[in-house]
């Protein structure tokens, strides 16, 4: 009877098990409509599984991905063995302050629409383009499609081992937001830059301001094509994203790579207990946004990105202004970021 009642169990299982799916967007214009057709099974903030109903409509099938539960991680990294602190990188996060970061915010902000393609976007791309060329980059005006231009600024090192920052310009196009998404990783990719720019380092950088992420990952996509053919992909050692760093009420800030970089972030995660106040919390796998084309190139890239579980209620929304972020959690997401480099841009 036993063996029956297990028998039973186990073909209940095998009958009821579930094909979950990897949401790889949380665009509200998608997700809302998805959800008559879907249930969430598991969610983490970043990561949320669905099981989907019959008949779900193809349109909604790329936005998914089959995975498994044990694919998936979500975790506070409670680290008690912190770095010792380097007077150079201290001296550095010492720079960042947070009206530099409202200012270029609220600049980023100030143009109407900033949705790829756009001439707003345009005329965006080419103030971050004078931003980094005022500090002495070298840099490159890159329109791989009209109105879609990628900005990158390139400082050499001792060696052509090459550490890349990124932060998408692009918006969905509601008129004077995006403050949150992503004016605030604007605001940490120039902030970084600025002080990276008054160091010699061993490696080299590039401060790589994307665009049309919203539309797909171009601009990143785009990059990695570029960098392939010219042969340069294996030079980029090591990719921080900044997406979305401006709004938070717990001190959380996500972590997010593949299974293959766990220890990246948990790197990241002492840099963060020795250098910042903030809690990180490890999110894997990675989705939907611009460092997923490296980690598909099989480079460490690490996306830091505001607690996901608690997000912005102004998430691709018109009320994605400039008052509504709280910069003093963005200026510790940037310091982590600006003390990760640094650190590995000498070891």
């Amino acid at each position: 009877m036993i063996k029956f009642i297990l028998l039973i169990l186990i073909v209940s299982n095998i009958t009821f098990a579930k094909d979950l799916y990897l949401l790889e967007t949380h665009d509200p214009h998608i997700v809302g409509p998805l959800k008559v057709y879907s249930t969430i099974e598991h969610n983490t903030g970043r990561i949320v599984l669905v099981s989907l109903k019959k008949n779900t409509p193809k349109k909604f099938l790329k936005f998914l991905r089959k995975i498994t539960l044990k694919e998936t991680s979500s975790y506070i990294s409670n680290s008690q063995v912190a770095l010792e602190k380097e007077l150079i990188i201290v001296k550095s996060l010492n720079n960042i302050n947070t009206k530099d970061i409202k200012d270029i915010v609220s600049k980023m902000a100030s143009y109407k629409k900033r949705s790829a393609g756009s001439n707003d976007n345009l005329e965006a791309s080419k103030y971050i383009e004078n931003e980094f060329k005022s500090m002495g980059f070298e840099v490159e005006f890159d329109c791989f499609k009209s109105n879609y231009c990628n900005v990158y600024a390139k400082k050499k090192g001792l060696s052509e081992d090459t550490i890349l920052v990124e932060a998408h310009l692009d918006s969905v196009g509601r008129a004077n937001a995006g403050a949150d998404d992503n004016a605030s990783g604007v605001a940490g990719l120039l902030l970084m830059a600025r002080e990276v720019s008054k160091l010699n380092t061993n490696k080299s950088f590039t401060f790589f301001a994307t665009n049309g992420e919203e539309k797909g990952l171009l601009g990143a996509k785009h990059y990695v094509k570029v960098l392939k053919k010219k042969n340069e992909l294996n030079r980029i050692k090591f990719v921080i994203n900044m997406d979305m760093i401006g709004f938070n009420q717990n001190g959380l800030v996500d972590l997010e790579t593949n299974r293959e970089f766990e220890d990246e972030a948990k790197f990241m995660a002492q840099i963060a207990t020795t250098y910042t106040s903030l809690i990180p919390n490890i999110t894997i796998p990675a989705w939907g946004s611009d460092h997923v084309p490296f980690l598909k190139k099989g480079i460490p890239s690490v996306l830091s990105i505001e607690h996901w579980k608690t997000k912005t209620p102004c998430y691709h929304a018109a009320c994605d202004k400039p008052d509504h972020l709280n910069y003093d959690y963005a200026a510790e997401i940037i310091k982590l970021n600006l003390a990760t480099v640094l650190y590995k841009s000498e070891n």
